[in-house]
C-alpha cells in the first residue's frame, strides 16, 4: 500500500520527537533500551529478528544462547536509539570496529527516513508511489508498453499485450526488493487466454514489456536486467548527483535487487567507472561476478554521458520532488527508466564511509538535520 505523504500523523510526529531526543543522548538511549527490553514482544518476535540478523551476518558460523541473544538485543536497541540504526545496519556498517567519530558520520535508516518524510511533504511523492501514475508522467522515458491491471475489465488489454509482445514482466504494485516479480512468456502450452487465467488472481499488478538489455550489460550478468540506481537531489534548479550504484543479478535470478540476492557496486558519477568490488547486503565482497567472472573495479558503464544528460531532463519533470532514487536500464535502444523511489536506500550502499557531510550539504538546505554534535 502506498504511503500518504500529505501530512504526518500525530503518532509519526511523536515518534520522530522521541527518536530525535534519544539521538546521541547516552542516558536517554540507555533508558530507551532498558524500557524496550522489559516490554514483551509477541512470540518473542524481537529476539527472533535479532537472531535472524545475527545468523545472516555471521554466515551461520556461530550460535548464541538465550543470554547472549538478550545481551545482543539490548546492544542493538541502544544503537537503534543512539545512532538511529536498523538492526542489520549495526553489522553492515561494522560499528564494532569504528571509532565514535567514524560512527557519527553514518546516517542510519530511521534518521534518513525522517528526512524523507519531511521532504516528501514538500514534494509530490505520489507520482512515484503509484506505478501507473509514474508511467503517466514519465512515459517518454519508459519507451516500452505498460499496463496497469486492476480489474477483470482489463482482460482484453492483457490478451492484446501478449499477442503483441509474446512476453512480459509482472510486478505487484506493493512489492519491494523484487519480491513477486515474474517473467511470463507465451508458449505452445500457455496461450494469452491461459496467461490471463493465471495472472488475474494476482491483481492489482503492472505488466510491462521486457527490456532488451544491451550486450555490454549482459556481459556482467545476462539473466536479469542490471540497473543503475541513481540517487539525486534537485533544489532551486540545481541537480546534485548524490550517488550511483550498479545493481547486478546473480544465481539465476531474474531481478537485480540486493535484498533478493543481487549484488551492487558504486560508480563514479562523473565518469561511469566502477569504483570497487561488488558487495552483497551481507557485506560479502566480489572482485568478479560469481557467475560470469566479469571484473567490476575499473570497468566502465557504457554510454554514461548519455545517462547524465538524461538525468538533467528527468529531474525537471516533477521538480518539486527534491529527492529521488531513479532506476535506469541500458537497453539495445539506449537508456530507459525503470522506476523512481522517494525513500531510496543510500547509506547502506556506502559502507566505507558515512554520508552525513554530503547529506548535510544537500538535504540540510531544506530539512533541519539532526545534530551530530556530542550531547
Amino acid at each position: 500500500m502506498s504511503k500518504d505523504y500529505t501530512h504526518r500523523s500525530l503518532f509519526q510526529k511523536i515518534k520522530d520527537g522521541i527518536q530525535h531526543f534519544t539521538f546521541y543522548n547516552h542516558v536517554a538511549s540507555l533508558v530507551a533500551a532498558e524500557l524496550m527490553m522489559i516490554i514483551p514482544s509477541p512470540g518473542k518476535e524481537r529476539e527472533k529478528l535479532v537472531r535472524g540478523v545475527f545468523d545472516v551476518f555471521s554466515g551461520g558460523s556461530a550460535e548464541l544462547d538465550d543470554k547472549s541473544i538478550r545481551q545482543l538485543t539490548k546492544k542493538l536497541l541502544y544503537a537503534r536509539a543512539y545512532y538511529s540504526l536498523d538492526y542489520k545496519e549495526y553489522f553492515l556498517f561494522d560499528m564494532n570496529h569504528l571509532t565514535e567519530e567514524e560512527r557519527r558520520k553514518y546516517v542510519g535508516w530511521h534518521e534518513l527516513s525522517h528526512y524523507y518524510d519531511v521532504m516528501n511533504e514538500l514534494g509530490n511523492p505520489n507520482v512515484f508511489e503509484f506505478k501507473e501514475k509514474t508511467y503517466e508522467y514519465f512515459k517518454n522515458y519508459y519507451r516500452r508498453d505498460f499496463l496497469y491491471v486492476d480489474s477483470t475489465q482489463k482482460r482484453e488489454a492483457v490478451l492484446a499485450f501478449f499477442r503483441k509482445n509474446r512476453a512480459g514482466i509482472i510486478k505487484p504494485i506493493d512489492s519491494y526488493g523484487g519480491s513477486g516479480v515474474e517473467i511470463i512468456r507465451v508458449r505452445d502450452d500457455l496461450k494469452p487466454e491461459q496467461i490471463w487465467e493465471k495472472v488475474c488472481k494476482r491483481m492489482p499488478f503492472v505488466l510491462e514489456e521486457l527490456i532488451h538489455q544491451a550486450p555490454e550489460m549482459n556481459e556482467f550478468y545476462p539473466h536479469a536486467v542490471n540497473t543503475i540506481r541513481y540517487n539525486t537531489f534537485f533544489h532551486n534548479g540545481r541537480l546534485t548527483r548524490l550517488q550511483a550504484v550498479f545493481r547486478i543479478g546473480r544465481g539465476g535470478s531474474v531481478v537485480d535487487n540486493a535484498t533478493s540476492g543481487g549484488i551492487y557496486a558504486l560508480i563514479d558519477t562523473e565518469t561511469g567507472r566502477i569504483k570497487g568490488p561488488a558487495r552483497s547486503f551481507r557485506g560479502e565482497l566480489f572482485e568478479t561476478h560469481p557467475d560470469t567472472g566479469t571484473r567490476f573495479e575499473g570497468n566502465f558503464i557504457p554510454h554514461w554521458e548519455e545517462l547524465n544528460s538524461l538525468l538533467e531532463e528527468i529531474v525537471r519533470v516533477v521538480p518539486e520532488q527534491k529527492q529521488v532514487g531513479w532506476d535506469f536500464a541500458l537497453s539495445t535502444d539506449g537508456w530507459v527508466m525503470v522506476e523512481g523511489n522517494t525513500t531510496p536506500a543510500m547509506q547502506s550502499f556506502e559502507l566505507n564511509h558515512g554520508l552525513r557531510d554530503k547529506l548535510s550539504e544537500t538535504f540540510g538546505s531544506v530539512v533541519k538535520m539532526w545534530s551530530s554534535e556530542k550531547r
